[in-house]
């Protein structure tokens, strides 16, 4: 089993329901490495990153 490694912690800084999906926005230092439909693991879940803005990036959890 693969683990990972720890590259950064982020911080949650919203949370917007549309539907079954939830958009997390968060705030990291690695934010700027980040690109759109990158997949960034969560806690162990990989989500992909949807927009960025500045120091902020946001993913988006779907219902399944």
């Amino acid at each position: 089993m693969f683990t990972g490694i720890i590259e950064e912690i982020a911080e949650v800084v919203s949370l917007k329901s549309e539907g079954g999906n939830l958009h997390i926005s968060c705030k990291s230092a690695i934010t700027q490495e980040l690109k759109i439909d990158q997949f960034v693991a969560h806690n162990g879940v990989c989500l992909t990153v949807v927009e960025i803005n500045g120091d902020e990036f946001t993913v988006t959890a779907i219902k399944e």
